[in-house]
């Protein structure tokens, strides 16, 4: 089953995402990550008109469509040759990531997600037209409707917001990927759940939509470090209260899922990923041989644990299990912090 020490051991198999470019050969720095979390975002555009079981879907084959990028940047090429290899590919990325979050019913199985994305015409259209915007530099305008292009323009923004303010990190970790990096870790939890029959009555597309907007106010505000935004008295209302007024002015469709995004079972794996992923970059940043970012991580322990008992007070066996995994990850935190530290 999975635990965060399986997964702390697979951060290479995470963050691929992170070192994959998307335009190889470009002077276009756009990690895979990035491109997948600003597709995702455009198709959160159609819940003004459709569906959300119909975006669901969608949002779970979008996040999964470049499973092939394991092999590395150059099967971005749209070559026959090429492309023959990829379902080879995917079948091997798919065994490591089922092996990792036992992610092996047939209804879920990420081959087969990654095959139904191929062929997809929306994702196909929006890769046409992040392609003409990115590589070929044609007019936005004339690419995207207008609530695409402002979804676009709050993506672009979310790019350039680095994390961990007034830290000097080795790998900076950036606001859009790590929404990307919560929603991928949401999804492959969801899917491990579903496998267990926890969670059936649930579409693994929801986590993905809430962990798309769950930092959307951080891309108004920017990032205030967690001690002073949970430390100083009425601070986090007020961002709050100034996000939600800024949504509801410019994305109203969007505002009621941003405020819901860590409620319910759903919420719960957001809630979780969420600080899961800053384990991740605890633990890269260690290897790397840097100690900066235990500044203001140092009370990691403490949010995991009350986080743990916080699960621990709802009722369910999803709820139990993350109350498990959050207590492993606080005990997990000091075992990267020191014997990491030893081996640099």
């Amino acid at each position: 089953m999975f635990n965060t020490q399986t997964l702390i051991s697979s951060i290479e198999t995470i963050r691929f995402y992170r070192a994959v470019k998307r335009y190889p050969a470009s002077n276009i720095s756009l990690s895979l990550g990035d491109y997948v979390a600003i597709r995702s975002l455009l198709l959160l555009s159609k819940l003004r008109t459709t569906s959300q079981k119909e975006i669901y879907p969608l949002l779970l084959r979008s996040f999964f469509k470049e499973l092939h990028a394991y092999a590395g940047e150059f099967v971005f090429m749209d070559q026959a040759k090429l492309t023959s290899y990829y379902p080879s590919f995917v079948q091997e990325v798919s065994l490591r990531l089922d092996a990792l979050f036992s992610t092996s019913s047939h209804k879920y199985k990420l081959a087969s997600i990654w095959e139904e994305a191929q062929s997809d015409m929306v994702l196909a259209t929006l890769d046409h037209k992040l392609d003409q915007y990115f590589l070929y530099g044609q007019d936005e305008t004339a690419l995207f409707d207008a609530e695409e292009l402002k979804l676009l323009k709050l993506a672009e923004r979310m790019r350039h917001i680095r994390r961990y303010s007034g830290v000097v990190l080795i790998t900076n970790d950036f606001l859009l990927e790590h929404t990307h990096e919560v929603g991928l870790l949401s999804a492959l939890m969801m899917l491990s759940y579903q496998d267990n029959g926890w969670m059936d009555d649930l579409n693994p597309g929801v986590v993905i939509a809430k962990a798309l907007v769950h930092d959307l106010d951080e891309a108004i505000y920017g990032d205030v470090i967690r001690p002073v935004k949970y430390g100083v008295e009425g601070l986090r209302q007020c961002l709050e209260d100034l996000s939600r007024e800024y949504l509801q002015n410019s994305f109203p469709y969007l505002t009621g899922l941003w405020t819901r995004a860590k409620s319910g079972e759903s919420g719960a794996l957001v809630k979780f990923a969420d600080l899961l992923s800053v384990l991740l970059e605890i633990y890269e940043e260690r290897t790397l041989g840097s100690s900066y970012i235990l500044k203001t991580t140092k009370d990691y322990p403490i949010y995991m644990n009350q986080l743990s008992e916080f699960f621990q007070s709802r009722r369910g066996p999803l709820w139990n299990r993350l109350s498990q995994l959050s207590e492993e990850a606080g005990l997990l935190y000091n075992t990267v912090i020191k014997d990491v530290g030893k081996n640099l």
